[in-house]
């Protein structure tokens, strides 16, 4: 739909190209590394359809990456999760490690062999979720090149997003408890919760915030926006949808940033971590053949 506005974009020089022709530059994204299905085979047809991202975890774990918000059983990233991010880099598609835990935030950009994305993560020094990115981990991703993308998220945007963050977990909690082999159950008692619930009050000055502290860490080509309009029912005060978003640069304009900077935070930075993916996939793709490794050979 809408070809006059949107084409998809399989690389950094499609998203340059259809940008300059004044089309929105649209990419996939694979948002949860379940969707392999603990198949590398699988991780390279989705990459060989577009994916231009692969978040290693989303709620939950898998099989072998730790999630921020999971039972944390793996200790980051198993032996299989470290081939899933070597075989990410061969494909040149980029390992995006919003939703994860600490420990495989490390564990992956220990094995990435190109910068990796959080593509909509903030400063757990402003707003304590697990969710969050903190400062060491902040300050690792500027040294490696990482891109860290500010999200809207309000439950991830304010100390009084944090509260209300850690009653909804709490509540998921509960409704485990009650109905333990009843996923429906719980998914329906959540929605009906979140209904009940005003969502934590946040603005546009919230999200400038949390890029400011993401410049201020780990430097300016390290900060983005992802704003996850998508995944949310409520956004902050300021930021209803798209055409806000000059709003928000106009922010960042009077808090200090030079045209250079925003047009790093609005993609920039991202378009340089896309074209470093493909450079690390072209040489590993002439070095080494697709991995063909199993879970059960790696992990047993």
């Amino acid at each position: 739909r809408n070809p006059e506005r949107l084409e998809l974009a399989r690389t950094s020089d499609d998203v340059e190209r259809i940008a300059g022709v004044g089309k929105v530059a649209s990419m996939l994204g694979v948002e949860g590394g379940h969707a392999i299905g603990n198949s590398l085979g699988t991780l390279r047809i989705l990459a060989s359809f577009g994916a231009g991202y692969v978040t290693l975890t989303h709620n939950d774990d898998t099989d072998w990456a730790d999630s921020a918000t999971g039972e944390r059983t793996h200790g980051g990233l198993t032996r299989f999760g470290e081939e899933v991010v070597r075989e990410l880099n061969r494909c040149a598609t980029l390992v995006d490690l919003s939703h994860t835990s600490e420990d495989t935030m490390r564990a992956a950009m220990a094995v990435s062999e190109a910068p990796v994305l959080f593509s909509h993560s903030n400063a757990r020094s402003l707003c304590d979720v697990p969710r969050n990115v903190t400062d060491d981990i902040l300050e690792l991703a500027g040294r490696s090149g990482a891109v860290i993308q500010a999200t809207f998220v309000p439950w991830f945007l304010t100390p009084e997003g944090a509260e209300a963050n850690a009653a909804g977990w709490e509540e998921l909690r509960r409704l485990r408890r009650e109905f333990p082999d009843d996923r429906e159950a719980v998914g329906k008692a959540m929605d009906a919760w979140f209904a009940s619930q005003p969502a934590p009050p946040s603005s546009l000055s919230d999200v400038a915030d949390h890029i400011d502290h993401i410049r201020d860490i780990a430097g300016i080509e390290t900060a983005g926006v992802g704003s996850d309009f998508d995944g949310v029912e409520s956004v902050p005060d300021g930021l209803e949808d798209v055409s806000c978003y000059p709003a928000l640069f106009e922010e960042l304009r009077d808090r200090g940033y030079s045209d250079e900077d925003l047009g790093k935070v609005a993609g920039g930075n991202v378009l340089r971590l896309l074209r470093e993916a493909e450079r690390v996939g072209s040489r590993l793709r002439t070095e080494r053949p697709p991995s063909l490794a199993t879970i059960e050979q790696l992990d047993g």
